[in-house]
């Protein structure tokens, strides 16, 4: 008799089980198109709301930025003006006729004898070109001649007789670096704002650039202050 209910109690708890199996499998099921469809929502609306988002991050750094002032970049380009053009000369002696940038990019490589990564140069044939015909001498120069001026790096390009100087940079899809821009022939018709700040300026121009005026302040005939997406 004892077994006999132990039997009964053993069954009885297995239908219990049997029962309860369908209406949990109801409830999985019932999840699983639920959250189907809130899939299919969130990828409808995040397909709308993606660029938005990016665009409204993306100019919010522009105005967390902390670039130097108009004022200080115009003092150090006034007590440093023999360094700048000191600068031009040794760039135009060595750049080619296609776009160089000074120094180049730089990423991390694993190295296997120190198992810790290093530095290594990410450079394009013109830059490699460029590097080359700079020699160390005329590098090391460089090099003192930019940290100098409190200056990171430059940016050439021969055709357009044009070589950037870069003080500051900031963000990266749709950021902007502030240049001491050097032209040998600027064009007449080029404007300048000599009146305005060019950090509000730039504010402006990240939300508009095909209507807005570019950022830009003359130094004199062949220098000025630019701000370069």
């Amino acid at each position: 008799m004892q077994s006999a209910g132990v039997l009964g109690v053993v069954l009885q708890h297995k239908v219990v089980i049997y029962r309860r199996e369908p209406l949990i499998l109801h409830i999985q099921s019932a999840y699983g198109r639920m959250m189907r469809v809130v899939a299919d929502i969130l990828r409808q609306w995040g397909r709308r709301l993606a660029v938005p988002s990016v665009l409204a991050v993306l100019c919010a750094g522009c105005y967390n930025a902390a670039p130097p002032s108009d004022e200080w970049l115009m003092d150090n380009f006034r007590s440093h003006r023999a360094d700048f053009d000191s600068i031009v000369a040794i760039v135009g002696s060595a750049a080619d006729d296609d776009f160089v940038r000074y120094p180049p990019d730089t990423t991390s490589m694993y190295d296997p004898e120190t198992g810790k990564d290093r530095p290594v140069l990410l450079r394009n044939e013109a830059d490699s070109l460029f590097v080359a015909a700079l020699g160390d001498e005329r590098r090391a120069r460089l090099d003192s001649l930019l940290h100098s001026i409190d200056c990171t790096g430059i940016v050439c390009y021969p055709p357009n007789e044009m070589t950037g100087i870069v003080c500051f940079s900031y963000g990266n899809m749709d950021g902007f670096t502030v240049q001491y821009v050097y032209r040998q022939n600027r064009p007449a018709d080029m404007v300048f704002h000599d009146d305005r700040d060019l950090h509000e300026m730039w504010r402006e121009y990240a939300l508009d650039k095909a209507n807005k005026p570019m950022p830009r302040k003359k130094l004199d005939d062949q220098w000025s202050i630019e701000y370069c997406p």
